[in-house]
């Protein structure tokens, strides 16, 4: 039995790690590497993959984001045709992940999704829906995104809540201790985490970073902070983000292995931005977040994260001092980092 897994970046991939090597073990694995993971600007991750498996380099990004769609559609239709696989394994909602969806349902190849059924406020949320119409085998974090994706048309015969694999990697404890990574970056405790992304379809996504910087200014507080995704307008916040590297509390890097990620947000007193690592991973660290704008609206949250519409500083600065008084036990309503077992278990009984 052959399962072929598209990675696209960074986020997907340090997700579905734990799973694609219990995959490995069963049957046989093959590992599509594509998009931002061909990105110099973006740390070359591309790297990272080929330290762990044998890929299939599909390296077609392009500058516009119609166009680099198209060539991913192609390019992965290509792979998909030279190896043959019984099943694609995709996980997100990242328009690769849905040019291969597309692709592997023109090849007559059935789709297993992992995280369908959440809901966002960018055009994410449109590629997500997609992915879930193309696909036949779904893997859900919740009762509510369970609902969503049978609304949607899934058959409930092949559905199944699982959890978020975003939690294995924690329970695990398989990620860089907060030891290391303070070392490696040179970041010390308290320490905010600070990440924003574009919201596609919005022209404002410059004018947001910059009250986000304005108040991580203001706020004078050792702060970890990485580039946005290549989302449109992704460049425009890079631009101004790099205005702020004089800053010596202010630490920029454009990018980091997931698992050094998750022992940042392991040493953090708070977080800030629209990330939905604040949302979903946050949690199960006990962290307070500050969720900004429409990018994660909708999505389920835990009992940890306070949204504000974050256009002004101020009501960034005024949030995030409020977070720091938050720090507690919060239960995570994505699962108990046990996901990556339960599809397994589910893969082998099913397929």
């Amino acid at each position: 039995m052959k399962i072929a897994y598209v990675t696209g970046s960074r986020a997907d991939f340090g997700r579905a790690y734990h799973l694609l090597k219990l995959i490995e073990k069963k049957f046989e694995l093959q590992v599509i590497a594509t998009g931002m993971h061909f990105l110099v600007k973006h740390g070359s991750t591309i790297k990272e993959v080929e330290r762990c498996f044998s890929i299939y380099p599909v390296n077609v990004f392009a500058d516009n984001q119609a166009h680099s769609f198209g060539h991913h559609v192609t390019g992965i239709a290509d792979a998909l045709a030279a190896l043959a696989p019984d099943y694609v394994l995709l996980l997100g909602d990242r328009a690769e992940i849905l040019a291969s969806a597309i692709a592997a349902a023109h090849l007559g190849i059935p789709i297993l999704h992992i995280g369908g059924g959440q809901s966002s406020g960018s055009l994410d949320n449109k590629f997500r829906d997609a992915i879930t119409i193309f696909s036949d085998y779904h893997f859900v974090a919740t009762k509510e995104n369970c609902a969503r994706v049978l609304a949607l048309g899934a058959d409930c015969t092949k559905t199944f809540i699982v959890g978020s694999p975003d939690l294995d990697v924690i329970r695990l404890k398989n990620f860089t201790p907060p030891e290391k990574v303070a070392q490696k970056y040179s970041i010390s405790s308290p320490l905010l985490v600070a990440q924003m992304h574009p919201v596609t379809g919005e022209s404002t996504n410059e004018v947001f970073m910059k009250f986000l910087m304005d108040a991580l200014v203001q706020l004078r507080m050792e702060t970890f902070i990485t580039y946005p995704n290549t989302d449109a307008g992704g460049q425009d916040m890079v631009r101004v983000l790099e205005t702020y590297r004089t800053y010596p509390f202010i630490h920029i890097y454009p990018n980091v292995p997931y698992e050094d990620y998750l022992g940042i947000m392991s040493m953090a007193s708070a977080m800030v931005g629209n990330s939905s690592a604040g949302v979903i991973e946050a949690a199960s660290f006990n962290l307070p977040v500050v969720n900004l704008g429409n990018r994660q609206k909708n999505r389920q949250r835990s009992l940890n994260v306070v949204d504000i519409r974050g256009d002004t500083t101020s009501s960034i600065v005024d949030a995030v001092r409020s977070a720091l008084q938050r720090r507690g036990h919060y239960d995570n309503i994505y699962g108990d980092g046990k996901t990556s077992e339960k599809i397994m278990v589910i893969l082998e009984r099913v397929l």
